[in-house]
This record gives C-alpha cells, sequence and structure tokens, in this order.
C-alpha cells in the first residue's frame, strides 16, 4: 500500500495555538479513511489455507484440496470478478511424516487458473529429493494468494 494523504495533518502541529487551521474537522478524517479503504481495496488476500495433510483446518476461499501422487490441487470457492486473476502465491509446506519420520519437503508450483492452484511437492529421502504418495501421507502446507485490483 502506497498511500498519500489527502490532509497535512503534522503541518496543523506547527500551527500557534487557537488557529482555526489547527482544527481537524470529522470531513477531514472522513476523506483520509475513505481514501485510505480505496487504496486497500486494490489488493487482497483472495485465498488461504491451512491444510494438516488430510483436512483443511483453517480456509479462506478454499473448496477442498485434493492430492494424489505428488500434485496438490487447491479449489477456490469463489473466484472475484474485478481481480485479474494474475497473482502471488505463496505455499510453505510442513514437513512430511511419512515414511516414518519427519522429512524436509519443497513444493513447485505448477498451474493457476482462476479456479484453482496447483503443485507438486518433493520430499527429502537421505540425499534426494524424491516423490511423496500423498494419498498414502498427505503434507501439510499452508498457502496464501494475492490479487491486485486492476484499475
Amino acid at each position: 500500500m502506497a498511500y498519500t494523504p489527502i490532509h497535512d495533518y503534522r503541518g496543523k502541529d506547527s500551527l500557534p495555538s487557537g488557529s482555526s487551521g489547527k482544527v481537524i474537522r470529522g470531513s477531514e478524517l472522513s476523506e483520509e479513511f475513505e481514501g485510505i479503504r480505496d487504496d486497500l481495496a486494490t489488493s487482497a488476500v483472495t485465498v488461504s489455507c491451512k491444510y494438516n495433510g488430510s483436512e483443511v483446518k483453517y480456509s479462506n476461499n478454499v473448496d477442498r484440496v485434493d492430492q494424489s501422487g505428488n500434485q496438490t490441487f487447491v479449489y477456490f470457492g469463489n473466484q472475484l470478478e474485478e481481480f485479474d486473476n494474475h497473482y502471488a502465491v505463496q505455499i510453505t509446506p510442513f514437513v512430511y511424516l511419512g515414511n516414518g519420520g519427519a522429512q524436509p519437503a519443497i513444493v513447485t508450483l505448477t498451474g493457476f487458473t482462476s479456479n484453482y492452484v496447483s503443485f507438486t511437492t518433493k520430499i527429502l529421502d537421505g540425499q534426494t529429493w524424491v516423490d511423496p504418495d500423498l494419498e498414502v501421507n498427505g503434507i501439510g502446507f499452508s498457502l496464501i494468494i494475492i490479487d491486485i485490483k486492476q484499475n
């Protein structure tokens, strides 16, 4: 957010006591708050979730999570029409608990549409990154998607 204030409130501080220009009016505050609101409306977290490997623990605009092989699909509940779907995706995998222990995991975004994002997962098995079987032992992750509204 790069909001530029409409009114110079700092300048009011330097005015002499009793000056009518020193007064902060409700109309000025309303204009500032409306400007801040409008600036915030240009970007938004449009999708977020926390998935524990078998169920969604928290979600915002997530319909469901499907895992098959080493591929994960996160389907959105709703598409926000005023956004252009050229969004930023952040996925943080949790450690893989299959194979009897906690193994580090990495993810790679493989697809994104107006309806879902997809990504593959690799786990560290000794010295090698391998494909886990997510249908047997799902892997948890957190996901945040931010989209910028086009004016």
